[in-house]
């Protein structure tokens, strides 16, 4: 394994992936009480929801360094460790940015856009589980065959997200919309859309670690 201290290491990675899964469930929530149409005050409530849970995430990642620091890791696997937590973490910072975005704006998705918003929401939920999967393989013993597996699946996944991504874009530059509101509902669609490129390329640093690990 690539930790001296695993024990205690591999605890700290599972509290801090599963907090991030918190966090993109309750962003998912979010976004569908968004399309619905609920308040300005209830978009607040939910910005201020996601900060504290995504504050618990940002903890969990500081003891993963602290545990670093007193030796929970092979030296050489330090940085590129290091890199696939924060990244990880970027993931709850998303979450919440999109929901803030959209909070500060005061923007409005249209019913038009809700079906391939929600689709991209729940196909990246999957993503982020299977991310989850093998970021907390590559703390322990794992199988290369199941774990390569995982990441192909996992940049499937983000083609299809692409896909509806780009579709949605064009959708909303052929509608009625004014040139502004296009705009901003281009920025929110692709933040949504980068949360699954976010995803790809943490497993893409994922297959570099197991790769060096052979050598």
């Amino acid at each position: 394994m690539l930790f001296s201290k695993s024990d205690k290491m591999k605890e700290l990675v599972g509290k801090h992936t599963d907090q991030v899964m918190t966090c993109y469930k309750k962003y998912a929530i979010a976004m569908k009480d968004i399309l619905d149409g609920c308040d300005h005050g209830t978009i607040e409530a939910y910005t201020n929801t996601l900060r504290v849970e995504e504050s618990k995430a940002d903890e969990i990642r500081r003891q993963i360094i602290r545990q670093m620091l007193e030796g929970g890791l092979v030296v050489d696997s330090r940085k590129s460790i290091m890199h696939v937590i924060e990244a990880v973490d970027g993931v709850a910072d998303l979450a919440e940015d999109i929901v803030q975005e959209i909070y500060i704006q005061t923007i409005t998705l249209p019913v038009h856009t809700e079906e391939s918003i929600l689709s991209m929401i729940e196909i990246t939920d999957r993503q982020l589980g299977l991310l989850i999967s093998i970021v907390k393989g590559v703390v322990d013993r794992y199988k290369a065959k199941e774990m390569t597996r995982i990441i192909l699946e996992i940049e499937g996944i983000e083609s299809a997200v692409d896909d509806l991504q780009q579709n949605l874009v064009k959708d909303i530059y052929d509608s009625e919309l004014s040139l502004a509101e296009k705009m901003q509902l281009r920025e929110i669609v692709n933040m949504i859309g980068h949360m699954s490129d976010l995803i790809e390329d943490i497993s893409d640093e994922i297959e570099i670690i197991m790769m060096a690990r052979k050598v």
